[in-house]
């Protein structure tokens, strides 16, 4: 048996929406909610002119129908009715000593930092029955460490519909908490506690029966590895990163060597360079989407580092790429060379920059700017292609075509639900711009466009962009 005890209707679905859904799948007991008070002095009920028992009968009815869409039909509801505003640590646990505790397992929607009283009150009672753990949730305005249960593409109409329940009142009366739900991605937060015998609980005699359920309590999964994104710069990277973060309700940690302020050159053959670097700098790799273009050079080293990773490499036409950095670094793309005094100049205005054109590191010898640049598309087009069984392709025109559908697709093909829309966000400028409306043979004029299909043009047919007529 699990008791999830609420102190208010809305509690256990705005602490626990995607925790219940897990826990459901993987236990045979039964799962049953401990309503402890069934609201009733809500400000917002009385300016509505409805009587304390209405707002129960209103509220009883709202969190049954969330409380069902959580379990999928399988959940029982216990309640307390114990008054709104008014709950007491004594009264709640005289009423939980009355259930059958035999190997019971306690989730709890509250937190010991909680402010609410009745929160504080719900802890004090669960912490006082003698349980050995109890697992406490963070409220979706509240920081701390905690295992964190993230929605499943089959949960994910679960807990959609636990939200919809609350809509007509739950969701008015705490506005704050379910924005920040929504913002969240529909995450659960759980603590798992040991708890001190309370010395006013009777101590349980001993009994092989709760080891035996500790031993088959689920261990809560481990946060979901990162999603990293990347490919040639100017490729779309950034863009589609950012975007596929807000579509799952994560963030997007961007540029990952630059926050580090490590070059690239120093890390290439170095087989545990991205462990070293993520152990030196954990945080900068624990958002949702990772994103680093140059990381596309070290992806067995990252492969190595993060083994259950997803890895998604954006691509786009080398004539465009190209283009689009020596806008970005404002060069020219029709010289023979660029000049002594042009490279000497880029190194103090973009020193960033500067490696990327030289190909440092990777580059056998001095080459010609465009061959240069072509020569790193094709690096980077090749370790997609050679792990390619490991990696999800986005072409950069397909997500222009469609940015909203190809982000949700993405999501959805790994496996992540989709919790925002990014209308609104779409059409956002991530980074400069370049000049799009000049064609490829203006800007690079026949030489240097020719040096680019001659270097790129296997795996520019591979990956569907045609030669120039």
């Amino acid at each position: 048996m699990t008791y999830v005890v609420a102190p208010h209707p809305d509690d256990e679905t705005l602490r626990l929406a995607s925790y219940i859904p897990w826990l459901c799948a993987r236990t045979q007991h039964p799962v049953v909610l401990v309503a402890v008070s069934d609201g009733g002095a809500s400000r917002r009920a009385e300016l509505k002119g409805w009587t304390p028992a209405y707002e129960r009968e209103f509220r009883r009815s709202e969190q049954a129908a969330a409380w069902s869409a959580l379990t999928a039909g399988a959940g029982h509801i216990v309640r307390l009715g114990l008054p709104d505003g008014g709950v007491q640590a004594e009264e709640v646990g005289r009423a939980l000593k009355k259930l059958d505790r035999r190997g019971a397992r306690w989730v709890v929607a509250a937190h010991p930092d909680d402010d609410h009283p009745d929160h504080r009150a719900v802890v004090e009672a669960v912490q006082g029955l003698g349980a050995r753990t109890v697992r406490f949730s963070l409220g979706t305005l509240m920081s701390g460490e905690a295992s964190v249960y993230r929605p499943t593409r089959s949960s994910e109409d679960q807990i959609q519909i636990a939200v919809a329940a609350y809509e007509n009142f739950g969701r008015q009366s705490v506005k704050d908490e379910f924005s920040a739900l929504r913002r969240l991605g529909y995450v659960s937060r759980v603590v798992s506690r040991s708890t001190e015998l309370s010395a006013a609980a009777p101590r349980p005699q001993p009994s092989a029966e709760p080891a035996r359920a500790a031993a088959s309590e689920p261990s809560p999964p481990a946060p979901a590895p990162p999603i990293f994104v990347l490919g040639n710069q100017k490729s779309g990277s950034t863009a589609i990163a950012s975007l596929l973060a807000e579509c799952i309700g994560g963030e997007a940690s961007l540029d990952v060597l630059y926050q580090t302020r490590t070059r690239l050159a120093d890390l290439l053959g170095q087989e545990d360079a991205v462990a070293t670097l993520a152990q030196r700098r954990p945080k900068v790799f624990a958002a949702d989407v990772v994103k680093d273009n140059d990381v596309i050079f070290l992806l067995p080293s990252l492969l190595a580092a993060f083994p259950d990773a997803q890895v998604v490499f954006v691509v786009r036409d080398p004539r465009d790429n190209i283009r689009s950095i020596l806008n970005r670094v404002d060069l020219p793309g029709s010289q023979a060379d660029l000049t002594a005094d042009q490279y000497d100049d880029l190194r103090e205005r973009l020193p960033g920059w500067y490696p990327i054109l030289t190909n440092a590191g990777m580059a056998t010898g001095p080459r010609q700017y465009v061959e240069a640049l072509a020569d790193r598309w094709v690096r980077a087009a090749q370790t997609y292609v050679d792990a390619a069984e490991h990696l999800t392709l986005l072409r950069y025109e397909d997500f222009c075509a469609d940015k909203r559908g190809s982000i949700e697709a993405l999501a959805r093909s790994l496996g992540r639900p989709v919790v925002r829309d990014i209308t609104g966000s779409q059409d956002r400028q991530f980074q400069p711009r370049g000049d799009r409306e000049v064609t490829p043979a203006a800007f690079f004029g026949e030489d240097n466009l020719r040096r680019i299909e001659h270097t790129c043009g296997a795996l520019m047919s591979r990956f569907g962009y045609p030669a120039t007529d």
